[in-house]
Parts: C-alpha cells; sequence; structure tokens
C-alpha cells in the first residue's frame, strides 16, 4: 500500500490517531510547536494539514515571529495557545507559502461552546482560512479518518 503523507500539528503525539491513519494508508508527519511548522509548512508542500489550535510556540520566538510573541505577552492560559494555533493557520495562508492553497482540517479538543477556553474558536479557524472545524471531544475517531481520506481523495 503506497502511504500519502500528510501534516499533523500538534501539542502532543497522538499515537492512537497516527496509528489508525497508517493503517489507512495515510503516513503522519508531527510537527510540535508553532514556529517550526510555520518554517516547514512555508516551504515544504503537503496535500493535507491537521492542526490543533492548542499549540506552543517553539524555540527562537521573539527572533522568528513578533506577531505570536506579542500573544504570549498579553494572554495567559488556554487562549494564548489557542490564538498561537490561528496565528499558525494565517501563517500558512500568506502569499508565498507553498502550503497557502493546501486544505487545512482543525482537530482540536477545544469545544465550539466552551468560548472561556477561546472565544468562537470554529469561527475564528474558519475565517483563518481552515476547511473543517472537528471537535475531538465530540467526534470518534473514525470520524477524523473519514474526513481526513474526504480531503485527500478531492
Amino acid at each position: 500500500m503506497t502511504l500519502t503523507t500528510i501534516v499533523w500539528v500538534t501539542g502532543e503525539h497522538e499515537y492512537t490517531k497516527h496509528h489508525e491513519l497508517s493503517r489507512n494508508g495515510i503516513e503522519v508527519r508531527v510537527l510540535q510547536h508553532a514556529v517550526p511548522a510555520i518554517d516547514e509548512l512555508r516551504s515544504v508542500k503537503y496535500p493535507l494539514i491537521v492542526l490543533d489550535l492548542k499549540l506552543a510556540p517553539g524555540l527562537g520566538l521573539k527572533e522568528r515571529d513578533h506577531v505570536i510573541a506579542e500573544i504570549m505577552r498579553t494572554h495567559s492560559g488556554p487562549s494564548a495557545y489557542g490564538n498561537i494555533g490561528l496565528r499558525v493557520i494565517e501563517r500558512i495562508r500568506a502569499e508565498g507559502s507553498a502550503n497557502h492553497d493546501t486544505p487545512i482540517i482543525v482537530a482540536t479538543m477545544y469545544e465550539p461552546e466552551q468560548d472561556n477556553l477561546l472565544p468562537n474558536a470554529k469561527e475564528l479557524a474558519l475565517k483563518a482560512g481552515a476547511q473543517e472545524y472537528l471537535s475531538l471531544g465530540q467526534s470518534d475517531l473514525s470520524d477524523v479518518v473519514d474526513t481526513i481520506r474526504r480531503y485527500l481523495r478531492r
């Protein structure tokens, strides 16, 4: 079976999801921090990006992305990390990015109705440039796999 490689930008290494995807012919390249993810996704083309909104910034922050540095300075707790995820989407969509037109699926534990964590997370993610928003707290693993496969068939 030929594997299709997608990228999953996440704050956690989610072995169960990645194993299930590999069983379905989908190899996962995991990027765990915002700044390295932005660097790679601006230069390396992928057929699909799956992204968790809750991301840590990574190293080299102040020198490499002043907007993420400002988010960390002005926000605290989960909303800071959610805003970083939104910034990653915006940077992927920027002109000149290798993935400016690559589909982005947000797969996150943020529940759309939990406005205390990140107000209007789903709306903000879609506005930033994501095509799909999956709440992992409400989605079965097979739903995630089916959604990824649907986008890869396009």
